[in-house]
Formats: structure tokens, sequence, C-alpha cells
């Protein structure tokens, strides 16, 4: 199951309700794609890191030098979208900067990118599974 959450001007959702806000200090929207993934559930372990980047389509992914695209990230239940919508907030209240250097535990579970986000911006999808 994946929970999109929209920020910004439009709300949307790929099967589950979304929850949206509309962030001041900002025109565009920010799609946060979420899973209910928790602590205990199986997952993956690899490590991957690059830059927390939002592209044009509003959607929060990973660059890293060896891709010509970034990665799309499918975020940990309990995620969101910092209050003034410059970083991605973890459940403990770990906060990611955009434009920052960050590295995540989980792998590529051959995920869609969601209909939300524009498929030809994306190398594919990367399901964070690491304590946030």
């Amino acid at each position: 199951m994946t929970l999109i959450l929209p920020f910004g001007l439009t709300a949307c959702s790929s099967g589950v309700d979304a929850n949206s806000s509309t962030n001041s200090s900002s025109t565009s929207t920010t799609h946060l794609v979420v899973t209910n993934w928790r602590n205990g559930d199986d997952g993956m372990l690899a490590l991957h890191s690059g830059v927390l980047v939002k592209l044009p389509d509003g959607c929060v992914g990973m660059r890293d030098a060896a891709q010509s695209k970034p990665v799309l990230l499918r975020w940990r239940a309990g995620t969101a979208l910092s209050a003034d919508g410059t970083a991605v907030v973890g459940s403990s209240g770990e906060r990611f900067d955009f434009d920052s250097e960050i590295g995540m535990g989980g792998g590529f579970g051959g995920a869609p990118v969601p209909s939300e986000c524009e498929s030809s911006l994306w190398a594919g999808v990367y399901e964070i599974q690491q304590p946030l």
C-alpha cells in the first residue's frame, strides 16, 4: 500500500486517504510518497546515498553521480514534509533538507512510479526501510 502525501496547491491519493496542507512559502505541490512499511516488517538492507531533490513534477527523490536520472524515494510510514517545505522529516523528528547529501537504507523493490509523478524523470523507485 502506498500513500501519496501532497503538500501545496493540490491534493491527490493512490487508493488511500491523502493529507494535504498549504505551504505559504511555495506555490508548487510536493508529493511525498509514503509506504505503510514499519520496523519489524521484512525489508531490504542496501545503502544508497546522494542529494535529496524535488523535481519539477513535485516528487521527492535522490540524485547520485552514478545515474543520469534520480531515483524516486518511497518513505517509510510516519514521514512528512517539514512545515516550511524545505525538508523531509522522519517520525523521530530527524530532518533531511533538500539539496543536502543523504544516505538511506532500503532497496529497489520493483514498485512503479506513482501516477502523481512523471515516470520519465525517474530512474526507478527506492524504498527507504531504515528508522528515520
